[in-house]
């Protein structure tokens, strides 16, 4: 006769409170020999767990102490969070001593009884709370998963794992005999892994020419890639220069879509010609139409990503076009010509606060609410932690070979970058021209604080920027998209350098 898991565990704790020994033919055998380790500490079983809190200044000592785990952490939790929200958990995550650093719970979670109690700075190890789970994955050294899926099913857990494990779909027989097909899906077995602890923080991956090694930019980044996958509109936020169009080529590539990345700058799109430029247009739709018309830059899209950049300055007509857009996800050319459906991803980015522009009557409510569904917001530069590696990043990009002292940075890291991520490669691109050297120093740098760019330098980086476009549009045979990805620039900034690269598309 089969014998359920809560009848099990209630046989279990009638022989505890008869015999004081923990059944181990009942339990399964983490957890008997945690009940086990609780009664030879002399834990009595009837009492509530000792419940012992740490002091404001010993959580942040030991959250200090692991702080890149944490970090690394903290991405796997959001992540899961994400996958699981509205199934009422909670995700916890502890050191070795047992104390709590971080929590995620779902609401629903959040209402229970004696969930107020689990919060960072509580210990939880089996010597004071008896068997629980972050106590007991601590002493074993070994990942524990307490589940009830034969409780339902005749079909063993670890089957289903197996299944997965092949990426197989599996034939589930329940107890009252039914029957269903079913594939599991991300599952993730996690090893518990030695990690040495090192002064000094490892080196940041640049993600598509984006550096990602701060603790909020990573958690962005993963919340971008998660939503791009699924297809959520993106709306990017954060100060001019701050690297949101490459974030948005970033989620392009996160989510795996075949078409093209378009970028649009919404400022910059003329009144009279704004649809016809997203939409196309018939053949003799205006004056000056080439002929046999043209696509559309949704159309170009089609399959891609749309990148609506500087969202926040598009004129007020054409943002309930874009609402329509929006609704329906088709285009017809402007002046004839047949509806179309496209599948696009779209990814908005702006620097203004959306909010107060819908307050004051500058931007459309309903508009912001399709964009928003999942809000990015990168921080400035003067926040970020990992502007060491940003700026040898940045250096290697506008001048490869050179090389920055630690020094150097630590001095430009005081200043103010008002323009951000773009205003350090345009520094950056100064200093090197400065000097042949190859190595950015210390009494390169001093003289920055305070001195805006003077005319004649910036006139000499756009020369020298716009040289560098016009070789990459030769070397691509004339490829918009090839050159802008090679420089890491947007579309625009190569139609501005060469005013003829549009007209010859």
């Amino acid at each position: 006769m089969l014998i359920s898991a809560e009848d099990r565990l209630s046989r279990a704790r009638a022989v505890l409170d008869r015999r004081g020994e923990a059944a181990a033919d009942l339990l399964p055998q983490p957890i008997a020999e945690s009940w086990m380790r609780c009664l030879a500490a002399g834990l009595d079983p009837h009492d509530q767990p000792r419940r012992m809190v740490v002091d404001d200044a010993t959580l942040c000592a030991a959250r200090q102490r692991r702080d890149l785990l944490r970090r690394l952490a903290f991405c796997e939790m959001d992540n899961l969070y994400h996958q699981i929200a509205g199934s009422n958990f909670m995700i916890a995550f502890a050191g070795a001593d047992g104390i709590l650093l971080d929590t995620i719970t779902d609401q629903s979670f959040s209402a229970m009884a004696g969930a107020s109690s689990i919060q960072a700075g509580t210990v939880w190890t089996e010597t004071s709370c008896g068997t629980n789970a972050l106590g007991t994955v601590i002493q074993t050294g070994m990942p524990i998963m307490v589940h009830r899926v034969e409780d339902l099913f005749r079909t063993q857990f670890e089957d289903l794992l197996r299944a997965s494990r092949d990426n197989a779909r599996l034939r589930l027989e329940d107890r009252v005999g039914s029957v269903f097909v079913a594939k599991l899906e991300n599952v993730r077995v996690v090893r518990p892994v030695a990690i040495s602890a090192s002064p000094v923080p490892p080196p940041a991956r640049p993600r598509d020419g984006f550096v990602a090694d701060d603790p909020v930019v990573l958690d962005a980044l993963r919340r971008l890639e998660s939503a791009a996958r699924r297809k959520l509109p993106l709306l990017l936020c954060g100060e001019t220069g701050t690297g949101k169009e490459q974030l948005a080529r970033h989620a392009h590539a996160a989510s795996n879509r075949r078409g093209e990345f378009i970028a649009v700058n919404c400022a910059a799109l003329p009144d009279t010609l704004a649809e016809a430029e997203l939409f196309g247009y018939a053949d003799g739709a205006f004056t000056g139409a080439r002929r046999g018309g043209a696509p559309g830059l949704v159309l170009e899209a089609d399959g891609g990503t749309l990148f609506l950049d500087e969202i926040g300055e598009m004129k007020l007509p054409l943002q309930t076009v874009l609402l329509r857009l929006l609704d329906d996800w088709t285009v017809r050319p402007v002046a004839g010509g047949r509806r179309r459906s496209v599948d696009v991803l779209p990814v908005a980015a702006t620097n203004v606060d959306l909010t107060a522009a819908v307050a004051s009557g500058r931007f459309r409510a309903d508009l912001l609410y399709r964009l928003n569904t999942e809000e990015i917001a990168l921080p400035p530069l003067r926040d970020r932690a990992d502007f060491a590696a940003i700026a040898r990043n940045a250096l290697g990009s506008v001048a490869p070979g050179w090389r920055i002292d630690d020094a150097a940075i630590a001095m430009m890291r005081r200043l103010p970058w008002v323009g951000n991520i773009r205003e350090l490669r345009t520094v950056l691109t100064r200093l090197t021209l400065m000097s042949a050297t190859g190595v950015i120093d210390t009494p390169m740098v001093s003289g920055l604080a305070g001195r805006a760019i003077d005319p004649p330098a910036q006139n000499a980086l756009r020369s020298m920027l716009r040289e560098r476009i016009r070789v990459a549009f030769q070397e691509t045979a004339g490829n918009v998209s090839e050159t802008a990805r090679r420089l890491h620039v947007s579309r625009n900034t190569i139609y501005r350098a060469l005013p003829r690269a549009r007209a010859d598309l």
